[in-house]
């Protein structure tokens, strides 16, 4: 029962949290009179009409679809959901391997930093052939931890690359649609990744119980992490003058 009340006290922190945020928080720095961050004061302009119906014809929607649900699959769903499960079948407290969950929360914020900084600099599809490449290495890896050395060296470089798939996803959506559409079809992309965070979830259970461990089930992630780090690289970019800026 100590999870049950530990969902429930965080559910009704979110429905807290949430109210102020929605009365007090603003979509856009220009409702403040502001600009973003390095950026200069422009227009702001709503959503095209009829975006999603042009989107969806476009290749670039879907291999950023594609691609972001991986980033789903192999992060909330695979290691999010059953890290530490797996992690207690190779003889780790199920204290240690939380422990271990929120090192890798940790260097998840420190990644993503760094990644917004990179995308602003670098080609994001760069960027997301490297970041995918590599989760799909650490996932090859992440069966044979046995200790708190390979354990931890796992949570800190997974940890690195956890959410840092975001700003390059984001500023390649701004690129094919344009910064005034980027959160709109952004927001369809980041659907994506949570179907793909729950399928993975159901069927890295399935996978467990019908193998006895979580080996294919891992491995199958890292051979689809690193396919869709070679997928994004078919998206293509439009020539800009000013790129947009992820950060």
């Amino acid at each position: 029962s100590g999870w049950r009340r530990s969902l429930e006290i965080g559910a009704v922190l979110l429905v807290v949290t949430a109210i102020p945020a929605a009365w007090l928080m603003r979509d856009a720095p220009a409702d403040v009179g502001l600009a973003p961050y390095g950026g200069t004061p422009e227009p702001t302009r709503a959503p095209d009409r009829g975006l999603f119906r042009r989107a969806v014809r476009r290749p670039e929607f879907w291999l950023l679809a594609v691609t972001f649900m991986v980033c789903g699959v192999t992060s909330n769903g695979l290691v999010g959901q059953h890290f530490i499960a797996h992690a207690t079948e190779h003889g780790f407290a199920e204290v240690t391997a939380a422990n271990w969950l929120a090192v890798m929360g940790l260097f998840n914020f420190v990644g993503t930093l760094i990644s917004g900084w990179l995308t602003d600099r670098y080609d994001p599809r760069r960027l997301l052939f490297a970041y995918y490449s590599f989760r799909g290495v650490s996932l090859f890896f992440l069966p044979v931890i046995h200790d708190n050395v390979s354990i931890g060296v796992f949570a800190v470089l997974f940890g690195l690359d956890y959410i840092a798939t975001v700003p390059p996803t984001i500023m390649l959506c701004a690129e094919a649609f344009g910064r005034h559409n980027a959160g709109t079809v952004y927001g369809w992309v980041f659907a994506a990744h949570q179907i793909g965070a729950a399928l993975s979830a159901w069927g890295a259970a399935v996978i467990r119980e019908a193998a006895g461990d979580y080996t294919w089930a891992f491995s199958a992630g890292g051979g689809i992490a690193i396919a869709a780090g070679m997928l994004v690289t078919m998206i293509r970019r439009p020539s800009m003058s000013t790129p947009a800026m992820a950060t």
